[in-house]
């Protein structure tokens, strides 16, 4: 299994110059959190996609054994982003995982049940997926009568039916490289944000017929982002206890 954890973004909502994942839990940067879960999962070389700060990210992370790094020199998106990381997957036949440099909370149990899930239902593509009380800015799971899924409807590109869902995207999925890499090829910016959004991949998955699915995580805070200093103090809180529980 490879994995990919993006890792270029900005984090404009901080109050702070330095980017979004070099800011510390539990006397570790965020990303360094997310680089050693995908370890722990069995990925020896992860690949992290980096932009703004880049070389203090990579510098953060020289440490780790088999990290790999690719850029992404242009904000175009999350499908912009995985794109730029295809050329250090390898071969086809590699299941991906995809993951977030600000996403520290999420258990290694959780990544184990996902990759268990996806494998025993012979999936192209499974989803991580939470159902939250107030959705705010996530997108939209869409399935269909039968549950089954669909579509992934970010917040700003949603109706007003739509946003009134409450299972919602972490952004987290496991997918067939073979699949990825011709879908990736697909994804078009027609949208508010003007983006190339991964989540775009779902449909075309269940536009060619293959077998989709999510896996509901049991704490939804697992797959909050840290985007604020707020945020960053709760998810200090979260991996504290997390911590403290596995001793």
């Amino acid at each position: 299994m490879k994995a990919i954890i993006l890792a270029a973004g900005k984090g404009t909502r901080f109050a702070s110059e330095k980017t979004k994942v070099l800011h510390c839990i539990a006397g570790k940067p965020l990303v360094l959190h997310v680089v050693e879960k995908a370890k722990m999962l069995g990925v020896q070389q992860p690949i992290v996609v980096l932009g703004y700060q880049g070389e203090a990210v990579r510098e953060a992370l020289q440490h780790v054994p088999g990290v790999q790094f690719a850029w992404q020199r242009e904000q175009l998106g999350t499908g912009h982003a995985v794109l730029m990381a295809l050329p250090l997957l390898g071969g086809d036949e590699d299941e991906v995982l995809i993951l977030y440099g600000d996403v520290p909370c999420l258990a290694l149990a959780t990544l184990q049940h996902l990759r268990i899930v996806h494998e025993t239902a012979k999936n192209t593509l499974t989803l991580l997926t939470a159902v939250l009380d107030n959705p705010k800015w996530y997108g939209r799971i869409i399935k269909d009568n039968k549950k089954q899924l669909l579509a992934i409807r970010e917040a700003k590109d949603a109706n007003a039916e739509e946003l009134r869902i409450t299972e919602i995207n972490s952004g987290i999925m496991l997918v067939q490289s073979s699949f990825l890499r011709t879908a990736l090829l697909h994804l078009v910016s027609k949208n508010k944000q003007g983006e190339y959004y991964l989540t775009d991949i779902v449909e075309i998955a269940v536009r060619e017929g293959r077998q989709v699915g999510t896996v509901l995580v049991d704490d939804p805070r697992e797959i909050q982002g840290v985007n604020s200093l707020e945020e960053l103090e709760e998810a200090q809180g979260i991996v504290a206890q997390q911590i403290g529980e596995a001793a």
